[in-house]
């Protein structure tokens, strides 16, 4: 996968926010759209079969944003050479 498609994925899915309404390639169907369903895959097993909150917004939102943010920041991914997805998109973006 290049760089580009790569930065896409990261941007659809989290630590850039303000590239996800924008970043049409990103939704499902788009040329990213295995890095969108892999990403829906993951939350599925990792957030959701674990979650036992209340199924609210006010409830659920708070908690889903914790889980983003560990996806993103802290929790390694063996695609990218064990680095987090903000690691990988740091290197991506100096280069």
């Amino acid at each position: 996968m290049n760089g580009d498609r790569v930065r896409g994925c990261l941007r659809g899915i989290a630590p850039h926010r303000r590239c996800a309404d924008a970043c049409t390639s990103c939704r499902p169907g788009g040329p990213n759209g295995g890095c969108v369903e892999r990403a829906n895959r993951s939350a599925r097993i990792e957030f959701w079969s674990l979650y036992d909150g209340p199924l609210t917004v006010a409830s659920v939102a708070p908690a889903l944003a914790r889980y983003e943010f560990f996806f993103n920041y802290e929790r390694p991914h063996t695609s990218l050479a064990y680095r987090t997805p903000n690691e990988y998109l740091v290197v991506l973006e100096a280069a």
